[in-house]
């Protein structure tokens, strides 16, 4: 496993938890590590990515794209709550340059509740006002978080959605 930022950030986006350029806070990358990382089929124009300290899964889409014009694909676990659905859909927010935060009370209008393997998921599809777009899933346990987010260039990830939620929907839970 790389333990390590090994993959640069793409051009434009603003590195998340478990992205290239961040630090793992102590115990993180042990957590990772001992999680059962759950079965997928990733779309075959998705290119693997070397993984980080808190990455069960991550890749560039298209893969015969230059890297500007690929979207990132992360799938990442965090121990306890990792802030909660309204935090993290902040933000993301923030990382496509959409101003103001959510509140419980309107949170509910900007999610799609969904199920992967039996999981009950919250999916946000966020484009931004610059170009940046993303789409992300939380699968909030109680004992931990996954994450699975689409990032990159608006128009990229615009094309990358139907294949994210292919991707979504092939996955089998392991623990």
């Amino acid at each position: 496993m790389v333990t390590d930022a090994t993959t640069p950030a793409l051009p434009g986006t603003a590195p998340a938890m478990g992205a290239p350029g961040m630090q793992a806070l102590p115990g993180m990358a042990e957590f990772t590590a001992a999680t059962p990382t759950p079965q997928w089929a990733p779309p075959v124009d998705w290119a693997t990515v070397p993984l980080t300290a808190t990455r069960k899964g991550s890749w560039l889409a298209p893969a015969s794209a230059p890297k500007d014009q690929q979207a990132e694909i992360s799938v990442t676990v965090f121990q306890g709550n990792l802030g909660g659905l309204l935090a993290n859909v902040n933000r993301w927010r923030g990382q496509v340059g959409l101003d103001g935060d959510l509140t419980d009370a309107n949170l509910a209008q900007n999610i799609q509740n969904i199920t992967l393997d039996g999981r009950a998921a919250q999916l946000v599809t966020l484009d931004g006002p610059a170009g940046k777009s993303l789409d992300g899933v939380l699968v909030i346990l109680p004992d931990r978080v996954w994450s699975l987010v689409l990032r990159g260039n608006t128009d990229v990830v615009k094309s990358q959605r139907a294949a994210f939620r292919a991707f979504l929907d092939s996955i089998k839970w392991q623990g």
